[in-house]
Parts: C-alpha cells; structure tokens; sequence
C-alpha cells in the first residue's frame, strides 16, 4: 500500500459490539440494521455479512440492495424509499425486497401490478418528510389490501435532542393510530432509530431501526460520546 495515500481502516469488531448494545436496550424487539449509504461508508456488504445476527437489513435505494443480493445476502431487505416506478417494483418483485409505501402514486403502482409484495406503511408524525398523515393511514391500508403488510413505521425527527418533547408527541400518535387500526399487520410497529433506542425507550417496539450508532457515532445533537458506542473508522493521512 502506497503510504501517501489517505487510509480508512474499518473495524468490523466494533460494529458487531454496537449490534450487541442495540439487542441489550431492545431485547425482545428485531433488529433491522440500516446499512444504506453504503453502509454510511463502512462497505455494506462486509457489514452484512458481519452482523448476522440482524434479523433484516434497510437500504435507501433499489440499486443498493441489487448489490446485497448479487453477493449472497439472502436476509431481508428493506427499501427505505420504497419504490418509483414499474421498473425498480419489477426488481423489488426479483429480488424478493420489502418495501416501505410513504407516497400515493407509490400506492397506484402497487394498485396496478399483478403480484403480491411485502410492505410497509411510513406514518409522518412530525418529520414532515416521507410518509401519510395519521388521518390518511386508514385509507392507504384499506387501499393496499392486495399487498403483504408488515407493519407501520414512522422516523423520529429530534429524538437526538434529549430536551425535545416532541419525540414523547410522535411516539404518543403512531402507538394511538395503530391502535386504532384494523388487524392484518398493522398491530406490528417500527418507531426507534439510533438515538431513541439509546434514550427513549418508550420508542422501542416490535423492530428497531439502528443506522448511525452501529458506527459508533453518537446520534445526539450535543455529539456527546459514550453509551459504550465503538467507533468502527479510524481515518489516517500522511502530514506534508
């Protein structure tokens, strides 16, 4: 190796570890390890096939779990930005990848396909970036009776700022709309990211979503380290 040249040295031990932090906080719940981004840099595939304790896998886009099942991971992949036209529903079909719904026209195409897929329902509580409005949530479902509903989800938008009540607010609105839901899935819930598993338990359902923490990196807006988190990178550079 050329000793002028920038250096990032991934430490697969240290993802692993932070894996094991994420089942001590949630223990009863499954684990779907966010590896999107190419697992923010670290190479989705080695921590893949690290973490094989991880009961499925998020990515944000169909090309990037494409590359998953074409190098042997045979776990459950999610689509984080669900799908976008008839094309990548063709792939997620293919390659058997479950996918989130946050969109109408996302409802028409699966409305309009012949076969029968894995979904999930994105609730926006607050984030106020993808997902249907609490109130439109019962019409989608009804909706999407053809598919295979794996449960609800919603993204919580401060829950890295400790001093926010509106994470208790987004928590209190999907377990109320779930609750309020008819059966067949929807009594199945995914709320906790990185930070809330780490500080908000009442979060903690019957999944969780971990990105950043299985990186070592804290998730809190103060960037206070600790909670036992193991930064997996180590980035070197020559000084000239």
């Amino acid at each position: 190796m050329n000793s002028q040249q920038a250096t990032a040295l991934i430490d697969l031990g240290a993802i692993s570890h932070n894996f094991d932090l994420v089942q001590s906080h949630a223990p009863q719940s499954s684990v779907m390890a966010v590896i999107k981004a190419d697992a923010y840099g670290h190479g989705a595939t080695r921590v893949a096939r690290a973490l094989t304790q991880a009961d499925a896998f998020a990515v944000a886009r169909v090309s990037e779990a494409v590359k998953l099942r074409e190098a042997g991971i045979s776990r459950p992949v999610c689509l984080l930005e669900g799908v976008h036209d008839r094309e990548e529903l063709n792939l997620a079909d293919l390659f058997e990848l479950q996918v989130v719904v946050h969109d109408p026209r996302q409802v028409e195409l699966l409305e309009a396909a012949d076969a029968r897929h894995k979904i999930w329902l994105k609730v926006d509580t607050g984030m106020n970036r993808l997902g249907f409005a609490p109130e439109a949530a019962r019409r989608m479902i009804n909706r999407l009776e053809r598919q295979t509903l794996l449960g609800v989800m919603t993204h919580l938008s401060d829950a890295g700022d400790t001093r926010s009540r509106k994470t208790a607010q987004q928590i209190r609105c999907v377990r109320q709309l779930c609750a309020s839901l008819p059966a067949s899935g929807t009594g199945v819930l995914s709320i906790a990211n990185s930070a809330a598993i780490l500080a908000h338990p009442d979060s903690i359902a019957d999944w969780v979503r971990p990105g950043l923490m299985l990186y070592g990196a804290t998730p809190f807006d103060d960037l206070r380290p600790g909670h036992g988190l193991r930064p997996a990178m180590t980035f070197s550079a020559p000084v000239i």
